[in-house]
């Protein structure tokens, strides 16, 4: 026996701990009732992230002993594994049950705190800035607990019975539905400073970069999600629920039958690649997998794609968060976008095709459908253009009256491309600001420059879905615009949140204080319905970069 738990001991100093673990079993085969191996195994578990495994090991050991030092150890094991598999109330009974027996330190107050953190995000309240910052960290993984609400598993019959995510009550824009940390992730730097990897993706034979290789361990978590195509074998539930509580395990055998090309596959049809929230910025990096995020996900893999969805998602490091961005009612089906919405519904399908069993019937692509390829190529002409560099005021006014005219009246709202000609158009008009301030241009002149920013800042507002509201209430608090719909773009979200402080800008120095104020609260509420985090991760996010003044500070962070 004590050959093998010394074999384990330097397995683990090595932070080998799976041999280690590996080598305790086999001296627990002599001694079934050591309660120092099956304590050495609960840590190496706990480290393999196996709490379940880590958990057993520990509750035996409290059955087997009464000495107060070992007691506290297992219940210390027991709180951590607690702790991993989100039974955060059972945990915090153990951390306060080691107080009470004299472990009175900082680092059980500290588990303490964090339980209760925990346990106040279950029900969907977040510290959105301690996150971010969290985030920020090299290759952190932050500390949150998950939340699925009001979020059921459902049979989809228009997509072939498969499962997706539907709403179990009636959701309102910007309501928080899925928070969830991924079940293994891939940081942009994890490939930098170590040996080269090389691997081949066996469903496409595509050749990846060491970046987006990553360790998945297979679970039920993972098995269980669609693997794609005719062999899929996913239940028509998610998660699948166990009746089995976590007991002793083997750490040489395995319980699961292992197909690694179905890993595979389940891998590359379940994936999430993206940028952590970050500070905002007007340049639109690129999103290619060296400065990517990739991570697979579980619950939030449910969500079938529309190319305009009614849930949006974001990464806080490897934590997916999910938000509505409309107003949905009960039973609705929620989606995302696997593509951005720009092009056409022939080229956003040609890019998924791999990925959909059929093209996308979403009301933007029945709209491109309805519109033909002549409109496409129309409107091809007006994307290529910067109107940013037009010749004067006219040849800008006239291009934009001329795309508006590529679309019929009764149009959806969306609409893509006006979004980005007003906001050049904002741009266009912007520079001439600085130029008039060289120039000492007449007041009259600067104004009339101030309501071209506005004019095309309220219709770039309105060409992202969001309803501008005319008339009405004009108390400082009430919004310009509705709460009911939201960007169904996290790009242009970001984007809409630069043209509305711009907007409050020119409102400003136009002398309208309280237009200026409602605007820019406005831009507060479409980041704490698309971000979250208040005043202070706002401020952070956008002070360097948007069109700021100093009277912001002073408004007080309300709407209604």
């Amino acid at each position: 026996m004590t050959g093998w738990k010394v074999q384990g001991n330097n397995y683990y100093k090595r932070e080998s701990f799976l041999p280690a673990a590996q080598a305790w079993t086999r001296a627990l085969e002599l001694e079934p009732e050591n309660v120092d191996l099956l304590l050495n195994r609960s840590m190496a578990y706990l480290r393999l992230e196996w709490p379940g495994a880590a958990h057993a090991d520990a509750v035996r050991v409290l059955s087997l002993t009464e000495s107060k030092m070992t007691i506290n150890k297992a219940e210390y094991r027991a709180a951590s594994a607690e702790y991993i598999m989100g039974k955060y109330a059972m945990a915090l009974e153990r951390f306060m049950r080691l107080s009470r027996s004299g472990q009175n330190t900082e680092e059980i107050h500290n588990w303490q705190a964090r339980c209760k953190s925990r346990m106040i995000e279950t029900k969907g309240t977040y510290n959105w800035k301690k996150i971010y910052d969290a985030s920020k960290k090299q290759n952190q993984h932050p500390d949150v607990a998950e939340f699925v609400c009001p979020v059921e598993v459902a049979s989809m019959p228009h997509r072939g019975g498969g499962r997706g995510l539907r709403a179990s009550r009636d959701i309102k824009a910007g309501d928080l539905l899925i928070v969830s940390r991924g079940i293994t992730a891939v940081f942009p730097n994890d490939g930098i400073g170590k040996t080269p990897i090389q691997a081949i993706h066996h469903a496409t034979k595509y050749q990846t970069r060491p970046n987006e290789v990553a360790l998945i361990a297979a679970s039920h978590l993972v098995l269980d999600l669609f693997s794609g195509g005719a062999q899929d074998h996913s239940p028509s539930t998610y998660p699948r629920v166990s009746a089995c509580p976590p007991c002793i395990l083997d750490p040489r055998k395995s319980s699961l039958n292992i197909d690694t090309t179905r890993i595979d596959q389940i891998s590359y049809h379940n994936f999430f690649g993206g940028r952590s929230v970050d500070v905002a910025s007007l340049a639109c990096p690129e999103q290619d997998s060296s400065t990517c995020i990739v991570s697979l996900q579980h619950i939030s893999s449910l969500l079938n794609h529309s190319c305009m969805p009614n849930a949006t998602w974001r990464l806080f490091g490897d934590v997916m968060v999910v938000r509505s961005n409309r107003d949905i009612v009960l039973g609705t089906e929620l989606t995302i976008a696997y593509t951005a919405p720009s092009g056409t519904a022939e080229t956003r399908y040609k890019a998924l095709e791999h990925m959909l069993d059929q093209p996308c019937d979403c009301e933007l692509c029945e709209w491109d459908r309805r519109d033909g390829e002549m409109v496409w190529v129309n409107r091809k002409k007006f994307e290529s253009l910067d109107l940013r560099c037009s010749a004067d005021a006219d040849a800008l006014e006239k291009a934009i009256v001329e795309a508006t005219a590529t679309y019929p009246a009764d149009h959806i709202s969306f609409r893509v491309m006006m979004v980005d000609l007003h906001d050049e158009a904002m741009q266009f008009y912007q520079q001439k600001l600085i130029s008039a301030a060289e120039t000492r241009l007449p007041l009259a002149a600067i104004r009339t420059i101030h309501e071209g920013i506005i004019c095309h800042g309220i219709l770039a507002v309105q060409a992202t879905g969001i309803i501008v509201i005319t008339g009405g209430s004009t108390h400082k608090h009430t919004l310009p615009i509705s709460k009911s719909c939201l960007p169904p773009n996290t790009a242009i979200q970001e984007q809409v949140i630069f043209i509305i402080t711009q907007l409050a800008a020119s409102f400003l120095m136009m002398g309208k204080m309280k237009d200026a104020h409602r605007w820019f609260r406005a831009a507060w509420f479409v980041h704490e319905s698309t971000v979250g985090g208040g005043r202070a991760l706002f401020n952070l996010r956008y002070r360097s970069a948007a069109n700021w003044h100093k009277s912001f500070d002073e408004i007080d962070y309300l709407w209604e």
